[in-house]
């Protein structure tokens, strides 16, 4: 769904919402494109009454033609642009879906790094699922494999086997989980930017090295993950029920600040902010 499918409709609708969430406190969540969003609607929905569901579901121009999209990658680099030029108040998740048939490990990995890179909004991992009809369930099912009974998650495809698949979703949810950690996510921004670098290979850097303890609150975080009904792994990212305790998460920052130092990062960035 795109709330701005008719861009008229939705920025008339958008100011009658925000004006009824200033006076009376309702949060409104809204479904957009990534090539619909632009400076006009993100002045618009510039309020924290709002939050941005934005579509992107991959970043490889070939994923998207291979599964049935027309994208236009001109608009699509010019709203990833505006979201860093125009600060918003709202709440905006970028939505990308993992393993969809074509996309790799790297062109994944680029894909959630130009994402992590977008200030302010926050990387949704939405696991690709075959549902009826859907392309995923139809023409494409010789590309993918499912679970057999629902929800029907993708758990390979052609070009992710089910070890590299697992090893993935793994990684993304550590990163995603790393970033949601202040400190840790400042750190990570400095040591990318440090090393012209990205976020996603700094991250396979420091996770080689990590000591016992900071790989302790990782393995715990994803035990508990994984121990969730299968119904609700549709999202590669860590919700509430896995918010980390402070003592964890001190952990989890020392190992992170003392694997840079061992390997020389901390020091190319500089001493980490207080």
């Amino acid at each position: 769904s795109d709330f701005f499918l008719d861009r008229g409709r939705g920025l008339r609708l958008t100011r009658l919402l925000r004006r009824l969430g200033e006076k009376k406190g309702i949060f409104w969540s809204m479904q957009v494109r990534i090539d619909h969003l632009d400076a006009e609607v993100l002045k618009a929905t510039d309020h924290p009454c709002f939050g941005l569901g934005v579509g992107v579901e991959s970043l490889s121009p070939r994923v998207l033609r291979l599964n049935g999209r027309n994208p236009d990658l001109r608009r699509i680099r010019a709203s990833l642009d505006c979201l860093r030029l125009h600060p918003t108040r709202a709440e905006v998740q970028l939505q990308l879906i993992f393993a969809l048939p074509g996309e790799t490990r790297k062109s994944f990995l680029s894909g959630l790094d130009r994402l992590l890179a977008v200030p302010g909004a926050r990387p949704i991992v939405l696991c690709a699922q075959a549902l009826p009809g859907s392309r995923l369930a139809g023409p494409m099912s010789s590309l993918i494999r499912r679970r057999r009974r629902p929800p029907h998650f993708v758990v390979a495809t052609n070009t992710l086997p089910l070890k590299e698949y697992r090893e993935l979703r793994r990684a993304a949810f550590e990163i995603l989980l790393l970033m949601n950690i202040p400190p840790i996510q400042d750190l990570l921004r400095r040591l990318a930017k440090k090393r012209a670098g990205s976020i996603t290979a700094v991250y396979a850097a420091l996770r080689r090295t990590l000591g016992a303890g900071a790989r302790s609150v990782l393995e715990t975080a994803w035990r508990r993950y994984s121990r969730f009904p299968v119904r609700e792994h549709y999202s590669g990212n860590s919700d509430g029920r896995l918010a980390l305790g402070a003592a964890q998460e001190a952990r989890l920052s020392a190992g992170v600040r003392t694997a840079a130092s061992r390997i020389g990062l901390l020091e190319e960035a500089g001493s980490p902010r207080r």
